[in-house]
């Protein structure tokens, strides 16, 4: 029976490979001296595996390279402006573990969530970019999302249709990040731009 280590390194991979291409990974490796070739699968068994119960490579290296890939391309960015003093407040530690404790997500204050996303959008992971003070906080949802394979177009009184196979679906985590960046407030990726502004408003009001 896989032990709690095997289970987290296989939702990694899980969602590296969900996340981002093969060729991420395998420049990831190759910067690190490393042999990269083969398949998706190969890269898995008898790269990235061997290489971290070898301690060539670490989990931790690779749930940093999934946050990095989660959180750029495929994504639609929103600026919005609020003061520094506002930004400040809202990046308060103190603040933010208050409501993280109020939702009962003092789990992230360990460190990201690593695991399936569920059809409701769930807050993942609350991390602060530090370099000698808080320059940034950045707080991720993550969702599973249903696909379904493009079938064809075609052509209709001057205008194309496209129709999708409801045959062929599948899942799909999909993510969206506010960044909280001093006097540039909000950095909002990918979807659920409602949910987001919902945490935004949790996040801003005061906690005692």
């Amino acid at each position: 029976m896989p032990d709690a280590r095997e289970n987290q390194i296989q939702t990694v991979l899980d969602l590296l490979e969900d996340a981002t291409s093969k060729e991420v990974v395998q420049d990831f490796l190759r910067q690190k001296g490393l042999y990269h070739s083969g398949t998706w699968t190969e890269v898995r068994e008898k790269r990235l595996i061997p290489y971290l119960n070898d301690h060539k490579i670490t989990i931790d290296e690779l749930i940093a390279l999934l946050g990095s890939a989660e959180e750029c391309g495929d994504q639609h960015i929103f600026l919005h402006q609020c003061t520094s003093q506002d930004a400040i407040e809202m990046m308060d530690r103190g603040r933010v573990a208050a409501t993280l404790r109020a939702q009962k997500l003092e789990h992230l204050l360990a460190g990201r969530d690593i695991a399936y996303a569920t059809e409701t959008p769930t807050i993942v992971e609350v991390r602060f970019d530090t370099a000698d003070v808080d320059v940034a906080m950045v707080i991720k949802v993550a969702e599973v999302r249903i696909r379904r394979k493009l079938e064809r177009t075609r052509a209709f009184h001057g205008k194309f249709i496209k129709i999708y196979s409801d045959g062929q679906v599948w899942q799909r985590r999909g993510h969206g990040a506010l960044e909280i960046v001093a006097s540039l407030a909000f950095r909002i990726a990918s979807f659920v731009i409602a949910t987001l502004r919902m945490d935004i408003a949790d996040f801003s009001t005061c906690a005692t």
